[in-house]
């Protein structure tokens, strides 16, 4: 073990690291099954150290880094207690170390002094992250995203990053907002993740004043909700039980945002947004049933003809009438990829900046007749 050791602390202070592989892993010491952890030098702040990722089979990640004089040690201790085997890749060539079935411990190294350096470069998206996975956030902590000291717990690593996702596509959008007293409206808001990271972000990162109003038909979760605002403090973030048709909002809307509006909801959304002269709309359709029952064309038989594949062409056509209805609106409209599809296939946002008046709206009606949709929107034209 103490010739790994020294090799690793030799790459490691040398900056010709490119990565180290920990690999034949036993379950950690929580008990969950391990898929991998690969070990690379990154750049925090000021300082290098080795970062350590360490993948689960049953989905999300743990990283942690350790200065470069602990990394070593650190990592021939994980080697030692929960691997079979380690791979050092270096400028300078490949070593391995490894266990035998008898538990012999074999190494070999053709590692040969280079004067080459790694180019060592930040973390790779964390450092774009508008929250950072280094700080504590109350709002997460009460959200059960972090737990109390800040770390991000296992199983929301990709609630984390869909949220940091969102704050990023907002960012891309507050040219088009006022300077200061924002009103926004989140309808079918749910649990709300989006509301307060939304909330947190305009009022304690842009310092622009701003309310919240998040609508939704479940009471228990709409009372979760506000109990958690007032724990905040967070005075502009209001939650409302009701039907977004018929729940009258004190202010209208700069912004009107949803997540996951189950089926028709989502067009019930975006006519209130449009209705009531949003200026920016941002919503993630959810499951699109409506136009599979009743979907017509001759043309696209061939597809139509195959449940599987019916269904998912009619989800596409379901949103491309959306787009096209918010388009005779007057918005301009960019469907983007939300998050990343192996992490919910709901990943599909529409984006919608107001920029002109709206058309008579032939072009939206002749696109339902085509496909028998349902007219969810002439009442716009």
């Amino acid at each position: 073990m103490e010739r790994i050791k020294k090799l690793i602390n030799t790459c490691v202070q040398n900056g010709t690291l490119k990565k180290i592989v920990l690999s034949k892993p036993k379950t950690d010491e929580d008990g969950k099954k391990i898929s991998k952890c690969a070990c690379t030098l990154v750049k925090i702040r000021s300082d290098v150290m080795l970062q350590i990722q360490t993948t689960y089979a049953s989905g999300g990640a743990k990283h942690e880094n350790i200065s470069k004089d602990s990394a070593a040690e650190y990592v021939c201790g994980l080697f030692e207690r929960m691997y079979g085997q380690i791979n050092v890749v270096d400028l300078g060539g490949n070593a391995e170390s490894r266990y035998t079935k008898g538990g012999k411990l074999l190494f070999y190294s053709k590692i040969k002094e280079t004067c080459e350096k790694v180019n060592v470069t930040g973390q790779n998206r964390a450092k774009d992250y508008i929250l950072s996975k280094d700080k504590r956030y109350d709002f997460l902590v009460a959200l059960g995203i972090q737990d109390e000291s800040g770390r991000i717990k296992d199983k929301k690593q990709s609630k984390f990053r869909q949220i940091n996702k969102f704050l990023e596509i907002i960012s891309t959008v507050t040219k088009y907002l006022p300077n200061d007293n924002v009103v926004i409206w989140d309808l079918c808001c749910g649990k709300s993740y989006l509301s307060f990271a939304a909330y947190y972000y305009f009022n304690f990162i842009l310092n622009k004043r701003t309310v919240i109003y998040g609508v939704d038909l479940k009471k228990d979760v709409i009372e979760y909700c506000d109990s958690l605002s007032k724990k905040l403090n967070y005075d502009g973030l209001i939650f409302l039980h009701g039907d977004i048709n018929k729940t009258p909002l004190p202010e209208k809307p700069d912004m009107v945002m949803s997540l996951h509006a189950c089926d028709i909801a989502t067009d019930i959304v975006l006519n209130n947004a449009v209705s009531n002269s949003a200026g920016v709309i941002l919503s993630t359709p959810c499951c699109q049933h409506e136009l599979a029952e009743r979907i017509k064309s001759d043309d696209l038989s061939f597809i139509l003809d195959y449940p599987i594949l019916k269904q998912k062409l009619s989800a596409l056509v379901t949103d491309a009438i959306r787009c096209k209805a918010l388009k005779e609106s007057g918005y301009d409209v960019t469907c983007l990829e939300f998050i990343d599809p192996e992490e919910t296939p709901k990943n599909t946002m529409i984006k919608a900046i107001k920029t002109s008046n709206a058309s008579n709206g032939a072009g939206y009606k002749a696109l339902c007749d085509e496909f028998n949709a349902v007219h969810h929107f002439d009442n716009l034209f």
